[in-house]
C-alpha cells in the first residue's frame, strides 16, 4: 500500500510537471498581480 501510494504520487507529480512545463507561469502571475488589489 505504501509503495503503491508513493509510486502514484510520483507519477502524478511527474504528469503535473510535464503538462505545466510549457505554461508561462511568470506571465500568468504578473498578469493576475497587475489585476489584483496591489
Amino acid at each position: 500500500a505504501l509503495l503503491a501510494g508513493s509510486v502514484g504520487l510520483f507519477v502524478m507529480l511527474a504528469l503535473v510537471m510535464f503538462f505545466t512545463r510549457r505554461v508561462n507561469w511568470y506571465d500568468l502571475r504578473l498578469g493576475s498581480a497587475n489585476e489584483g488589489s496591489t
